[in-house]
Order: structure tokens, then C-alpha cells, then sequence
């Protein structure tokens, strides 16, 4: 039996089940995926000229929070500043995937590939799923988001608590905010920009905690080889 209540999931005909969903709402999810996908092209171009001109280019950080507290703009404005918001934070992650990449040129590929792998299977479930069945989620997420905020000064522990903790929160909000796409959307609301940046602050959290936890994981092994050469 399969988590998610079908023994039919993994399935190729299942993955096209979606009767749940209105032609409509489907149309919306598309629009939704393309920005997204928009949105992930900004953020690589935004890395890109933060590792080649970083010397010169200081991290914005107090514009991204500007950015993403607008509220009042047009459908245009909105995907314009999403591309930007989702640059600047492409921008701001280059020194981690600097790190990344002068330990091993193929982690950065790895941790993309996972966070490809988690985004796209929570989706999937939580399209296929009944609707509304993981709305109950919320409450349980928006708890231990909480709880771990508070993990941070607890050293090595609290840390990795922290990461690991992190990653499956996120990957529980990928869930839950799909859903809840679904049920606005089916209720009249189209706003595809802010959908789409619910998704995409999850996506991109989850990448992060990915590279950090493949980071740890070269480091681990990278100190047990130097210890059996002793």
C-alpha cells in the first residue's frame, strides 16, 4: 500500500488522474507551472552574474523584502517582480552555490536534481490526492516552522535540526500549498503571479536545505576518509 492511500499510484495512468480538476483550474495550474518555471530561469541568471561579478555586486537584501511585501500592481508589474524578486534571491544564494561548486562541481547538479525529484513527487501527490485532504497541514506546519526557528542557538544539534527539520516542513508546504492553489483557484481566484511565489518560496527553500545537508554529507565523508589514513 502506497503513502498516499492508493495502491495504483506509482502507476503511469495515475499520474494523468486529475478528474478532480476542472479544465479551468488545470488551464490555472499551467499558468501557474510556466512562471514558476520563469521564475527558476531568473533566479539561475541571477546567480550567474553574482559568481562572475560579485566583487562588484553587493547582496540587496534589505529590496528582496520589499519585493515581496507589494501587494497593489497589475497581473504585468507582478510577473515582473517576481522575475526580479526571484533573480535577487538567485543573487544572495551565490555564495553558497560558490561552496558548492569548489567542493565538487557536481554536487550543485545532484542537489538540483533532488530538488527537482521532492518538488515534483509533493505536487504530484498532493494533485492526485482528494482535494482539501491535506489542507489539515496548516496548522501542523506553520507549528513546526515555529518550533524550529527556535532550534538555531542549540549548536551542532539544534543545527542540523534546523536543515534536516527545515527540508521536510518545506517539502510538507509544497503539499499543502498546491492544495490550496487548487481549492482558490476553484473558487474564482486566478491570481497566478502570487500562487506561483507561494510555490516558488517553497522550491527554493527546499534547494537550499538540500545543497547544505550534501554539503554536510561530503563533509562527514571527507573527515572519516582523513581519519582512517591516520
Amino acid at each position: 500500500m502506497d503513502p498516499f492511500g492508493s495502491d495504483r499510484f506509482f502507476r503511469p495512468e495515475t499520474f494523468k488522474n486529475f478528474r478532480e480538476l476542472t479544465p479551468a483550474v488545470r488551464q490555472h495550474l499551467a499558468l501557474v507551472y510556466r512562471t514558476l518555471f520563469y521564475a527558476v530561469v531568473w533566479a539561475v541568471l541571477g546567480c550567474m552574474l553574482q559568481l562572475r561579478y560579485g566583487s562588484l555586486l553587493p547582496v540587496p537584501t534589505g529590496l528582496l523584502a520589499t519585493i515581496g511585501n507589494v501587494r497593489h500592481a497589475d497581473d504585468v508589474q507582478l510577473e515582473r517582480l517576481l522575475m526580479l524578486f526571484a533573480a535577487l534571491q538567485g543573487f544572495e544564494a551565490a555564495p553558497l552555490i560558490q561552496v558548492a561548486l569548489d567542493v565538487d562541481e557536481w554536487l550543485l547538479l545532484q542537489a538540483l536534481m533532488a530538488t527537482a525529484a521532492v518538488f515534483g513527487a509533493f505536487s504530484l501527490a498532493a494533485l492526485h490526492a482528494k482535494r482539501r485532504s491535506y489542507l489539515y497541514l496548516a496548522g501542523w506546519l506553520g507549528s513546526a516552522l515555529s518550533v524550529l526557528g527556535l532550534t538555531g542557538g542549540l549548536g551542532d544539534w539544534g543545527l542540523a535540526l534546523l536543515i534536516y527539520g527545515g527540508l521536510l516542513v518545506f517539502a510538507g508546504f509544497v503539499i499543502l500549498d498546491t492544495q490550496v492553489i487548487v481549492e482558490r483557484a476553484s473558487n474564482g481566484d486566478r491570481d497566478h503571479v502570487r500562487h506561483s511565489l507561494d510555490l516558488w518560496m517553497d522550491l527554493f527553500a527546499i534547494f537550499v536545505r538540500v545543497i547544505i545537508v550534501m554539503l554536510r554529507s561530503q563533509e562527514s565523508r571527507e573527515r572519516r576518509r582523513r581519519e582512517r589514513r591516520k
